[in-house]
């Protein structure tokens, strides 16, 4: 955390660190997606990505409480921005407007990286590299 001597903030590296492995997550499984699914087409790629349900799993903030009982896979990056706040509720705390690219950003980013597979891996892609479906 950042501390100026009026306002807590996150770090950038938090922040960076959180980009790099929403990026990282949301190619991951793009890629996997149409590799699975490319005999299907690349139309039907793009038409059944369930992009949206994708950005809210990334930013769900998780409701039950996190204590040791619970799996940390189960984390998320805003369940953790939410304890920041709660913690720091007594100064000052910017969380929310740092983290507003990042929520808003997770949809086209989802978008993005199943464009990008589907140009990489999809049908089109693999018969043309002499593949069969």
């Amino acid at each position: 955390f950042q501390f100026d001597g009026q306002r807590v903030q996150l770090k950038n590296a938090t922040l960076s660190n959180a980009w790099r492995k929403l990026n990282k997550r949301v190619h991951g499984w793009a890629k996997s997606y149409v590799k699975r699914y490319r005999n299907r087409g690349d139309s039907w790629l793009r038409d059944n990505a369930s992009l949206q349900d994708k950005a809210t799993e990334a930013l769900r903030v998780l409701t039950a409480p996190q204590s040791t009982d619970m799996d940390y896979r189960d984390w998320t990056f805003m369940s953790y921005v939410r304890r920041c706040e709660r913690t720091f509720s007594s100064y000052s705390n910017n969380f929310n407007g740092q983290t507003l690219k990042y929520r808003r950003r997770v949809v086209r980013l989802y978008g993005e990286a199943l464009e990008d597979a589907i140009n990489r891996h999809g049908a089109e892609k693999f018969k043309n590299a002499g593949g069969q479906l």
